[in-house]
């Protein structure tokens, strides 16, 4: 038995709503596909774009960068010899307490105690060492310490000076002793191996 054929008005209706079907489906599921496919892309090169540009301004500002590090590694050699340097902070605590033992042991000088501090504690290359000396002297033995501090040719600066007299009711003829309390402070560069981190 045959099938009965469709009238020609009838099969162009079922093509037109073939067609409609398809273009619903692919309007309601393919467009927003696209669309979001299109914004990703978008962005893509937008990051893209931004990130080229971050590159060729760092290119560019090389030259400048390169001329910078010469001139500060130029000025830290210069001031190299004024620091203390240590391969870590307690190689550069002795070498400054080191100074000052031989400052005091030339101007007859007691040294009562020494404590030393690092400032900050962290592990930068360049940091501070502050001392905190208690001492005995009289007033010629200060006056020569402080002479020689002060010229030595490490950079030093006297953050606080106290002086107490430690016998009121001494001898009149003899120098009269005299307690010292001192803070000095140095920098230091600590020149050896750090962890990455």
């Amino acid at each position: 038995m045959t099938q009965p054929s469709l009238p020609n008005r009838d099969r162009r209706a079922v093509q037109a709503g073939g067609v409609l079907i398809l273009a619903l489906v692919l309007g309601f599921r393919g467009l927003p596909a696209w669309w979001s496919w299109q914004s990703g892309a978008r962005d893509a090169a937008e990051t893209a774009e931004s990130h080229a540009a971050t590159t060729q301004a760092t290119l560019a500002a090389f030259p400048a960068t390169v001329d910078s590090l010469e001139v500060r590694t130029a000025r830290l050699a210069a001031i190299g010899p004024s620091l203390f340097v240590g391969t870590d902070t307690s190689v550069a605590t002795a070498a400054f307490t080191g100074l000052l033992a031989e400052a005091a042991r030339a101007s007859s000088v007691r040294l009562d105690s020494v404590q030393a501090k690092m400032v900050p504690p962290g592990k930068s290359l360049l940091r501070r060492i502050l001392l905190e000396v208690r001492a005995t002297a009289d007033v010629i033995g200060l006056a020569a310490l402080l002479a020689k501090l002060e010229g030595s040719p490490k950079y030093l600066a006297i953050r606080r000076t106290r002086v107490d007299p430690t016998a009121v009711d001494g001898p009149t003829d003899q120098p009269e002793l005299l307690g010292i309390h001192l803070t000095i402070e140095g920098l230091a560069l600590i020149a050896g191996p750090r962890p990455i981190e």
